[in-house]
């Protein structure tokens, strides 16, 4: 507990200080950098070409502009430039693979995957969402679910049927669906409890599924009922969703699931489109993690 305060600090005093200087420092790493209105695009052109560099600019104020007219102003950060790196592809010379993600110090660091420029940009309005959470908020005591569920609706709404992660140009309630209809579904208890253990190797499944959650929250109580359970000054829990939705986490599942399943029966062609999305994109590579085995 001590080292999860002292750590929080930390990370609290660090964005306090790329607040004070106006803009968030770039590694030497990255020798090329351009600066626009809200951003410092940072690269190493040995590893990327220029012309990626002013795509990803374009895509971030674009990203920028969007979020802050969903989030509302008060929850748009203005204070300082965001640093996006570009890192080159993802698998790191060990092997390793590396994804999207915010560091401690706010900034964010994106990866090219099986040689696609455009899955550079794909990422950019959710882990956006994430620098403006910390960068208006702090650090609070984070809870992942929340955050990584907040993101991945947000980013929906304001770019849907992205054609990158997760979704790869299919509509938000096909790709969630689809999970049900071939039994492939993770409840949300599950989502909740053990989402560092399954955020990564079920990822498919986990962003799709917390973004039709949120998603079914905002349609059937609103976009501003949603944001007060994200914004709210108390910690996630159980009780805050009954609050704020008058019901329960368990009789929002049952409503969720079954508008999930009315989604399916109403999509034109919903399994062949199914298949598509599972036999015809990079889903076809990854692993889709079963019940019984994985969860």
């Amino acid at each position: 507990m001590k080292q999860t305060v002292a750590a929080a600090c930390v990370v609290s005093a660090l964005l306090a200080l790329i607040l004070a200087q106006g803009r968030q420092v770039v590694p030497d790493r990255f020798p090329k950098r351009l600066e626009s209105r809200n951003f410092i695009v940072a690269w190493d052109p040995q590893v990327v070409n220029d012309s990626v560099a002013e795509t990803a600019r374009q895509r971030a104020e674009a990203a920028f502009d969007m979020l802050s007219r969903f989030l509302g102003e008060e929850n748009t950060p203005r204070q300082a430039k965001i640093a996006i790196l570009l890192e080159g592809d993802s698998p790191s010379p060990d092997g390793r693979y590396r994804y999207p993600h915010v560091d401690s110090f706010g900034r964010i660091h994106l990866f090219r995957f099986g040689g696609i420029t455009e899955s550079y940009f794909g990422p950019i309005p959710h882990e956006l969402v994430h620098v403006f959470r910390r960068m208006i908020r702090g650090n609070p005591t984070w809870d992942s679910f929340l955050e990584e569920a907040l993101a991945s609706y947000v980013a929906d709404q304001v770019v849907p049927a992205s054609r990158s992660f997760p979704l790869y140009g299919f509509p938000l309630e096909l790709v969630a669906a689809q999970w049900l209809h071939h039994e492939d579904f993770i409840p949300l208890s599950i989502l909740m409890t053990r989402h560092r253990q399954l955020n990564l190797p079920c990822r498919l499944q986990t962003y799709s599924l917390r973004a039709s959650f949120f998603t079914y929250l905002h349609e059937e109580y609103g976009k501003e009922a949603v944001l007060r359970l994200a914004y709210h000054s108390e910690a996630h829990s159980e009780d805050l969703y009954r609050r704020i939705f008058r019901e329960d986490l368990k009789q929002l599942e049952k409503s969720w699931i079954k508008s999930l399943r009315r989604s399916f029966d109403t999509i034109d062609q919903a399994s062949a489109k199914a298949k598509s999305y599972r036999t015809e994109t990079p889903v076809k590579y990854m692993k889709i993690c079963k019940p019984g085995v994985d969860f």
